[in-house]
């Protein structure tokens, strides 16, 4: 059977139900996500669902630097930037470096 699954549109940034199918005929499929390997529920669940899992980390200056870098490319003001970073994905990007499970494959990114 097919199944559809959701799709992370970074030009728009929202995520697009369904927007690419999974078919009997695929033998890899790559997935990624924050929060895949976040040590909460619901999240713990999928572990069994995965045959390898890859975890990379970023210092939070460079988390920092690239999603200012890439609000200024989506038209945002530098304290439109600056106030969505630190209410959003500042303490975000902090779950997922203190929270998460490491992957069998580990890369520091820094």
């Amino acid at each position: 059977h097919e199944i559809a699954v959701p799709r992370f549109d970074r030009s728009l940034e929202l995520s697009r139900n369904s927007a690419e199918l999974v078919t009997p005929q695929h033998s890899i499929i790559i997935t990624e996500g924050n929060y895949l390997l976040l040590n909460q529920a619901p999240w713990t669940e999928l572990g069994s669902l995965f045959d390898l899992t890859v975890s990379l980390t970023v210092d939070m200056t460079t988390i920092e630097e690239r999603t200012m870098q890439r609000w200024d490319s989506h038209g945002f003001t530098a304290d439109q930037a600056r106030s969505w970073f630190e209410s959003n994905d500042q303490p975000n990007a902090q779950l997922i470096l203190d929270q998460s499970r490491p992957g069998q494959i580990k890369i520091n990114n820094d």
